[in-house]
């Protein structure tokens, strides 16, 4: 009989784990449906053959093409998915503070990501037919959570910093506030969650389970709202570097 309760238990966490992963997708999907357009771009005079997309009305060039026709340089480190902007221009130093803003909202995004990991290994230790096998998955749960415990510290930490560097350009990272509000919540949310699933799997009472769903679901969407907000401030940066 327990066996059988059991079995609904994880197929009910299944749906619910799938209909949060299906929503996300739809939600991010919905942020970044491009079409592409045929604007001519043109850089101190001269066209650049490009290919741009439109985003929410906006036509938006490519990054490389038009830093390049002005006689500046564009690294990009793939492990860390940090554009580095050099070269000698008008602009050069506003490019890149906003090129530096693009990088920091594209890092607090992250926590989206790592919270999602959390996620699916939560998902895996109350699968566990088995106390053994749950406290294995439980714990390295534990272990992704306290990793994006230490980088939303030290977001933290990158923010202020970056702040006093841009206050000089007449920019801010107030967003960041509603991010890091989201994400902590998230954290504090997760928190619960382990704390509910904890007692599940060393009970089996059907009321820690609903509880863990409960809060683990509530975590993943103010981790999802804080990526939300860094992608919209990701494209406006792009936007502000390219018409710079």
């Amino acid at each position: 009989m327990k066996k059988v309760v059991s079995t609904v238990l994880v197929t009910m966490l299944l749906t619910v784990f799938v209909f949060i992963r299906t929503d996300a997708t739809e939600v991010i999907m919905k942020k970044i449906e491009v079409a592409i357009n045929n604007v001519k771009i043109f850089a101190n005079g001269h066209e650049v053959s490009e290919d741009n997309f439109v985003y929410n009305g906006t036509t938006y060039v490519p990054l490389r093409a038009v830093s390049e026709s002005l006689g500046m340089v564009v690294y990009y480190d793939g492990a860390n998915g940090i554009i580095n902007i050099e070269g000698e221009n008008t602009n050069s130093q506003k490019v890149k503070i906003y090129a530096e803003i693009m990088n920091h909202y594209k890092r607090s995004g992250d926590l989206y990501e790592m919270l999602s990991d959390t996620s699916e290994s939560l998902f895996l230790s109350s699968e566990g037919w088995n106390q053994t096998q749950s406290k294995q998955q439980f714990i390295k749960a534990q272990e992704s959570l306290n990793k994006t415990i230490d980088f939303h510290n030290n977001l933290i930490t990158i923010t202020n910093k970056l702040e006093v560097k841009i206050n000089n350009y007449n920019e801010n990272l107030s967003s960041m506030d509603e991010i890091f509000s989201k994400g902590a919540s998230a954290i504090d949310n997760y928190k619960k969650a382990f704390n509910q699933l904890d007692m599940y799997i060393e009970t089996g009472k059907d009321s820690y389970f609903d509880n863990y769903l409960e809060y683990q679901n509530q975590g993943f969407y103010d981790a999802l709202e804080a990526e939300s907000i860094s992608f919209d401030e990701y494209m406006k940066y792009y936007n502000k570097l390219l018409n710079s």
